[in-house]
């Protein structure tokens, strides 16, 4: 994850906010972008929404906040043209729920993301305070099929094809291959919830 230099004087909210503009791609981030009169503008350059149906985050939250406690999961799956499931983005964070929130706003936005899934299991109510109001509708799961009953149906649609990498995920790759011998089962548990989600709803994966 990244983090300020300096977060009194530079809180990563900010950049975040000024992010794809000129000034902060050629002040901060060291590359030059030209001035007004260039061949293409921030607006020109369309990240990959318009191909993409239906688009739902998964969000598997950790209910501690101590540096040893449980990564919160974060996963973006959109239904493609082909009926296939695009998963395009996925991520894991260590951060109290303020951090949560506030990721999964940049998230709803960054993707246009129309039902946001959380997992209360642990947590149960606080997580409908923490993720209330962010720009999509909120599915609270409570989730009655064991874990590992739902990963094993999630593995089941990737080996039929049906669900698709956008790029190379390293993390999420990492849990796929050593599951269920791995320390770690956030991502691989949050993008089944995902799946399973589609297929059940309308239009699911067939």
């Amino acid at each position: 994850g990244e983090e300020s230099l300096w977060p009194e004087v530079w809180p990563l909210e900010d950049w975040d906010n000024v992010r794809g503009t000129r000034e902060f791609q050629m002040n901060m981030m060291n590359r030059p972008v030209s001035g007004e009169e260039g061949y293409w503008n921030d607006n020109d350059i369309d990240i990959d929404r318009a191909d993409y149906g239906n688009t739902v985050l998964s969000i598997d939250p950790a209910v501690t906040t101590a540096r040893r406690s449980d990564y919160s999961a974060f996963a973006v799956l959109s239904r493609g043209k082909d009926g296939k499931l695009y998963l395009r983005h996925i991520e894991q964070i260590k951060g109290d729920s303020d951090a949560l929130r506030s990721k999964a706003l940049d998230i709803v936005e960054r993707f246009g993301v129309g039902v946001v899934l959380v997992e209360t299991n642990q947590g149960g109510n606080l997580w409908h305070q923490v993720f209330a109001n962010i720009g999509a509708r909120v599915r609270f799961i409570n989730q009655k099929v064991k874990k590992e009953v739902r990963i094993a149906q999630s593995a089941d649609f990737y080996k039929k094809q049906k669900v698709v990498h956008v790029a190379h995920f390293p993390q999420m790759e990492e849990q796929m291959l050593a599951y269920p011998n791995t320390v770690h089962d956030d991502l691989v548990d949050a993008v089944a919830t995902a799946v399973i989600y589609f297929e059940k709803s309308k239009g699911g994966v067939k």
